[in-house]
């Protein structure tokens, strides 16, 4: 059989392939599309898909045949087939573009949410992470949180950390930043530590379901689901790290707003003049934890390098139950909120507005770029 028709016939059109990217090895080099898939032919040398192998691109996947080997990208239906760019800015932007194509709550939209967890552990097994879903039902449908270690992770009764993102939204929203940003950096951070052989045994990786209402503060909150399943098997946890709402900066006058109703923690005015946070300007990072994380909080900050363009803010707030940190804090771990400050900052929250296209992508690189280090940094030192 030609290769061509043996390609056409015995992989575009084997189901195992219908939404995929694929990437075979042949004796050119040429992009083209076949029924609505993107497809990029390779050169057939093995060292080319050994490097694929070794440094996979973010989502890649690899399959053999006794004819050919093939990478793939998986990509749920009705998401963008657009492969992931060498270029950090770009490919946090594609992966927010991706996710925010469409709500993913169950109220609007329970199928988003399903093609949203689908494309979330393809990214994770991508990174040749093993890969497990938490599975629970609410309302007769099923729900999924993804959960991402390293092949020697050190195991969860060992004391190891958790960084996660909730990747639902709103229902009425796309959530760009609410939380899409959160999840694209959660994906490249993954990408970052995986290389590191002695961080990334020490670290789970969440992405979690139903954190926005109708579920916040519900038992049918997925991180409420995760925090108690750990607390049932006497899992060591240091720390929970959540990344919530990371895409949102400005240094615009009157941008920000500072949530004095749950209370600023004595020293809070004279942490920001020792660092120049002007509190009215939506350029910092915040960092929030419960007195229970105080130690936990002040090393994890500690660790961020600093960045006198987006310097960060540590807080001791325990009324500052805003996302899934708390479902850790309810069950007796530490845990530790990283956020743009959501609906104090950001005029789109929670609205139709809150789109790709409003979000700092250059800020988003610097995040990554300072956690990822600054977690190697924290899981090698005793809190």
């Amino acid at each position: 059989m030609h290769l061509t028709t043996f390609f056409k016939n015995k992989i575009i059109n084997n189901s195992f392939f219908k939404n995929k990217i694929i990437f075979v090895g042949v004796k050119s080099i040429k992009i083209d599309t076949y029924k609505n898939l993107l497809y990029l032919i390779l050169l057939p040398e093995d060292h080319i898909l050994s490097s694929f192998t070794s440094q996979r691109p973010l989502g890649l996947n690899i399959f053999s045949t006794d004819r050919l080997k093939l990478a793939y990208y998986n990509f749920p239906s009705n998401m963008s087939l657009i492969p992931f760019d060498s270029n950090m800015e770009i490919r946090l932007r594609q992966i927010v573009e991706i996710l925010s194509r469409e709500e993913r709550n169950l109220v609007n939209n329970p199928a988003g949410l399903t093609r949203a967890a689908d494309f979330l552990e393809s990214c994770f097994e991508g990174l040749g992470m093993n890969v497990s879903r938490q599975t629970y039902q609410v309302g007769g449908l099923d729900c999924q949180n993804i959960e991402a270690v390293a092949q020697d992770f050190v195991g969860s009764h060992a004391p190891h950390i958790i960084l996660g993102a909730h990747y639902d939204s709103s229902p009425g929203t796309t959530g760009a930043d609410d939380n899409c940003s959160a999840v694209a950096i959660l994906l490249e951070t993954a990408s970052f530590l995986i290389k590191n052989p002695t961080a990334r045994r020490s670290i789970r990786f969440l992405a979690y379901t139903n954190e926005e209402p109708p579920h916040f503060t519900n038992e049918t909150m997925g991180s409420y689901v995760h925090a108690k399943s750990c607390r049932d098997a006497n899992h060591d946890i240091t720390a929970m790290i959540c990344l919530e709402s990371l895409g949102y900066f400005t240094s615009e006058p009157d941008s920000q707003e500072m949530p004095f109703h749950f209370g600023i923690p004595q020293g809070a005015e004279a942490m920001m003049n020792s660092r120049s946070i002007d509190p009215t300007i939506g350029n910092f990072l915040t960092i929030v934890g419960d007195e229970a994380s105080a130690a936990q909080l002040h090393l994890f900050d500690s660790c961020l390098q600093s960045d006198s363009l987006m310097p960060t803010l540590p807080l001791i707030m325990p009324d500052m139950r805003m996302s899934d940190h708390l479902c850790y804090w309810d069950q007796g771990y530490s845990a530790l909120m990283l956020s743009d400050t959501a609906l104090f900052r950001n005029p789109n929250y929670h609205r139709v507005s809150d789109l790709a296209d409003t979000l700092n992508y250059p800020a988003m690189v610097s995040i990554v770029e300072r956690l990822g280090p600054a977690l190697e940094k924290f899981v090698s030192r005793p809190s």
